[in-house]
């Protein structure tokens, strides 16, 4: 069977490629994020399944792959142990997406010709984390076949030019003042629990997704003493930096190699961007004092902020928002030891450790901190050990990931995702127990057409 098939990393992708008046020929969809899987369901579009082609055994030895390759990564001697773990991280997701990519067109192959590839027009010159990068994978991967780019090539938002950054806010210093490297999760509760208690203060950073804040929100801010800290731009022309030496990575093919090189050298300046914020964050640390830093995790500002804590003049806590338990397999320590990069990978004074799942992991996970055995922050006050009631509902909450940061084995695949939703479904039916799913926020544009299924 002859086919055209099209790539979509998101819905607006679909809709441009079918609405195409240039477009001749059968087409079947690849929807690669959950979005564009659940709209090619909506619209009864044809579309190619990934999980009838690829099978758990890939997970296993893609998991195995993606640490030979990060491990052979030669930095520089200069990179932090931050930007060191950033770049990792980054450079496995792509890892990742290609060698997903490669694999699902093995299998599709020997079920269908391929007349041609159809796609989006996308010719970035830079990427940032989530950029559109199917253009780049298709065009080295499979420059031996008929490529079909549709619309206007998507415009670059992210910048060429090099800047340095300054952080200009003061703390006050007849104040205790609590920083945070976000204000997400549970760290709204140490405000809310110190909202009359004015001789504290609070700051905050602003990483550049919320450019603008609203004026009430402004306003709500300044009510709860909250101090958002941004990064202001200096133009700066000095020569740019480049922090890996070389990749020793041994690849099967040629094109993959190709690719995850052209890849990797249009984030250059993303990760160049990253280490400037880091020298403003040194700064910032450096020219400020406070009571009390808390951070989410151990990553980006996270990161920088408690990679050298024994510099900073006060305490630090890491109250991760995620959650690591005991290996139970040898790929299963693989992809936890994954989890802890960004849980437990740093040199901050004190961690949270939440419940006995994540005290037992501590069996196979190390950090350099102490352990601060704190029980379940989220749920607490919603728990009594004393309560006799039998539970009535289920709680679903999962990680869902984006083409652009996948992860394999410990993480549900979007498509695997909607076909464990209709195993709730049908628990929920027949044993009549209330099932709730909580969307990862990532994917919460996709409640509309879940509630749709599910009911």
């Amino acid at each position: 069977m002859s086919v055209k098939i099209c790539i979509a990393e998101k819905t607006k992708d679909i809709s441009l490629i079918y609405n195409s008046k240039d477009l001749i020929g059968d087409l079947i969809c690849l929807p690669l994020n959950l979005e564009p899987y659940l709209y090619c369901i909506d619209k009864k579009i044809k579309f190619i399944d990934p999980i009838n082609f690829i099978d758990n055994q890939f997970h296993k030895t893609i998991l195995v792959e993606g640490e030979n390759f990060v491990d052979s990564i030669i930095f520089d001697g200069k990179v932090s142990k931050t930007l060191a773990l950033e770049i990792k991280s980054i450079l496995r997701h792509r890892f990742y997406s290609v060698l997903f990519i490669s694999e699902l067109f093995k299998n599709i192959r020997k079920k269908y010709k391929i007349e041609s590839i159809v796609i989006p027009k996308s010719n970035l010159k830079s990427h940032g984390y989530h950029s559109p990068i199917i253009d780049d994978i298709t065009s080295n991967l499979f420059s031996e076949s008929s490529i079909e780019r549709m619309g206007n090539p998507a415009e670059s938002n992210d910048e060429t030019h090099s800047y340095a950054y300054k952080i200009e806010m003061k703390t006050k210093n007849n104040k205790k003042n609590i920083l945070f490297n976000s204000i997400g999760y549970n760290f709204k509760r140490v405000i809310y629990s110190k909202i009359f208690s004015f001789k504290y203060n609070f700051y905050t950073f602003n990483d550049g997704q919320e450019k603008n804040i609203s004026l009430i929100k402004r306003i709500i801010l300044k009510l709860l003493r909250i101090n958002i800290i941004n990064f202001k731009k200096i133009n700066h022309n000095s020569e740019n930096i480049t922090f890996i030496k070389n990749i020793n990575y041994k690849f099967s093919d040629p094109k993959i190699k190709k690719t995850i090189s052209l890849l990797t050298n249009k984030l250059e300046n993303f990760f160049l961007d990253f280490y400037k914020k880091g020298n403003a964050i040194d700064d910032f640390l450096r020219n400020n004092s406070f009571s009390l830093i808390l951070v989410s995790n151990v990553k980006n500002i996270g990161g920088f902020i408690t990679e050298n804590y024994k510099k900073i003049a006060c305490p630090t806590v890491s109250i991760s928002h995620g959650i690591v338990s005991e290996k139970n397999s040898t790929y299963d320590e693989i992809y936890k030891k994954i989890i802890a990069s960004a849980v437990f990978t740093s040199n901050s004074e004190y961690f949270a450790i939440q419940s006995k799942i994540a005290e037992n992991s501590l069996n196979t996970h190390k950090f350099n901190g102490k352990k601060i055995i704190t029980g379940n922050i989220l749920f607490s006050e919603n728990c009594n050990p004393k309560s006799t009631k039998k539970p009535k509902q289920i709680l679903f909450a999962v990680t869902l990931k984006q083409f652009t940061n996948l992860q394999f084995l410990g993480v549900e695949m979007y498509y695997e995702f909607v076909k464990n939703l209709h195993l709730l479904n049908k628990l929920s039916l027949e044993k009549n127990i209330k099932t709730i799913v909580k969307i990862h926020p990532t994917e919460a544009k996709c409640i509309i057409y879940l509630k749709n299924y599910f009911k």
